[in-house]
């Protein structure tokens, strides 16, 4: 298991090449435009992390999400997310943290657990 601290999601989701695939199964957002809460209809049309980046909503209200990228379950709650699968899976994805925070481009990645 691997806990990262909150960030915007589409920052999180930099750890993740364009074409990886992408499942959203729940999505729970307070603070879209339309009217509030929004759900995981809002991202039907989502097969990979590609198609969420350019998706024109910024997700700032984000309060749940569950999701399976690169075989990967992804949750986020209370703030945090949380990755679960393959041990190799999750070095991978820790050693990506590393890389991209000593890029210093856009938002540092926290890590709580592992």
């Amino acid at each position: 298991m691997l806990i990262v601290a909150d960030m915007p999601l589409k920052s999180f989701m930099r750890l993740f090449e364009a074409d990886t695939p992408l499942q959203i199964v729940a999505l729970g957002d307070t603070a879209h435009p339309s009217g509030g809460y929004v759900n995981e209809a809002l991202v039907s049309h989502v097969g990979q992390v590609s198609h969420l980046l350019a998706h024109p909503y910024d997700f700032a209200g984000l309060v749940h999400l569950e999701a399976v990228v690169a075989q990967l379950a992804l949750t986020y709650q209370h703030e945090r997310y949380t990755l679960s699968g393959a041990a190799k899976s999750l070095a991978r994805l820790t050693q990506r943290i590393r890389e991209l925070n000593t890029e210093g481009e856009g938002p540092r990645f926290i890590v709580l657990a592992t």
